[in-house]
């Protein structure tokens, strides 16, 4: 599946969303749609004000496009409350079951939701058999979290990773009770043990 780099930059700055301005997700999310075989279905998880929901619209007008948010914002831009938002907790089991149970699986998801290592893990996890070709978990915060992340999936049987450093935004993360500045942030792409994991060109 191709879609150029400046097709998905375009997308993102069109409705001012951080994948590009901030984080500079871009070539991510190019080298990954490369490995499709196409996006019929995909999800994200975590709205907000919906400039993500509507970039994805953008980018990828044929594909049906389900979004996931806890707790709706009240600031979502008018234009992103038409499209089709699901209210429910990714990381309660209980919820994704009710709400997914005779949904047809994914291509691909995607998981910008709660940023917290064990929610991003336990989110995944209610999420494992309702994906087909990938997997992405974005705003990993500090390089602790990323290396628990992976061994964590490790532990679990897959294998398959690759993961992007954020280029443009660094955060703050509080460890051992103090606030740790300057923390990078990363993404990670799951793919399907069935297949070896594609490199970066």
């Amino acid at each position: 599946m191709e879609i150029t780099k400046e097709a998905i930059r375009a997308g993102f700055d069109k409705y001012l969303c951080d994948k590009g301005s901030q984080h500079d997700y871009t070539l991510m999310y190019h080298e990954t749609f490369k490995e499709l075989t196409g996006c019929a279905r995909m999800l994200e998880i975590g709205v907000g004000a919906g400039r993500s929901a509507l970039a994805w619209r953008e980018i990828l007008p044929s594909t049906e496009l389900t979004f996931l948010e806890k707790t709706p914002y009240e600031g979502m831009l008018e234009e992103a409350k038409a499209l089709n938002i699901v209210v429910g907790d990714s990381a309660r089991a209980s919820v994704v079951s009710a709400l997914f149970r005779d949904a047809h699986p994914f291509d691909m998801i995607i998981d910008d939701g709660d940023h917290r290592p064990d929610f991003q893990f336990q989110t995944f996890l209610n999420f494992e058999n309702r994906w087909t070709q990938a997997y992405v978990i974005e705003d990993i915060i500090g390089q602790e979290n990323e290396r628990l992340l992976r061994r964590r999936l490790k532990s679990h049987g897959y294998n398959n990773m690759r993961t992007y450093s954020s280029k443009l935004s660094n955060g703050s993360l509080r460890m051992n009770g103090k606030v740790e500045t300057n923390v990078p942030f990363y993404a990670m792409v799951i793919f399907p043990n069935a297949t070896e994991a594609p490199q970066p060109e």
